[in-house]
């Protein structure tokens, strides 16, 4: 797998996402100073209304941003061990997931080639169980739901 590639391709993806919430922040903020929005009874709240929708997508937006930043100051080399950066695929119930590991950024996916890849923070519960891992270690963690038991494939 290409780290520099992947990362490429997760830097991409919340430049668009970022480039999106802040068109829709823009014509939100645009609505709640318009003329349509002035408010024409005592309970109308739409200019209020449009005001709290705006600032929401200018902070979405802005945690794009640090997610995006995150990702782009992260460092390409190859690991042996899972941590910051690593690339890294498990098998759990013979599906096999690719995570590409940030210190607090999770969620956000990929396609590259025929596989999926997300991103998953060190501080979610499949994070810290999978730090200091090395390929062809099985794993065993809790969650609210059980046990999970999940093989370490490769690490990258």
């Amino acid at each position: 797998m290409d780290k520099n590639q992947i990362k490429t391709l997760f830097v991409k993806r919340l430049t668009d996402e970022e480039q999106k919430y802040q068109a829709i922040a823009d014509k939100a903020r645009e609505d709640a100073i318009s003329g349509e929005a002035k408010q024409e009874a005592k309970y109308d709240t739409r200019a209020i209304e449009a005001s709290y929708l705006a600032g929401s997508l200018a902070r979405r937006k802005e945690e794009i941003t640090l997610a995006r930043q995150e990702i782009e100051n992260l460092e390409t080399r190859e690991q042996s061990q899972v941590g910051v950066g690593a690339l890294v695929e498990i098998e759990e119930n013979e599906d096999i997931q690719c995570f590409y590991m940030t210190e607090s950024v999770g969620g956000y996916e990929i396609s590259y080639g025929d596989q999926t890849i997300r991103t998953l923070s060190l501080t979610s519960g499949l994070g810290r169980s999978l730090v200091e891992a090395s390929a062809g270690e099985d794993l065993e963690f809790q969650t609210p739901k059980g046990v999970r038991e999940i093989s370490v494939i490769s690490v990258y």
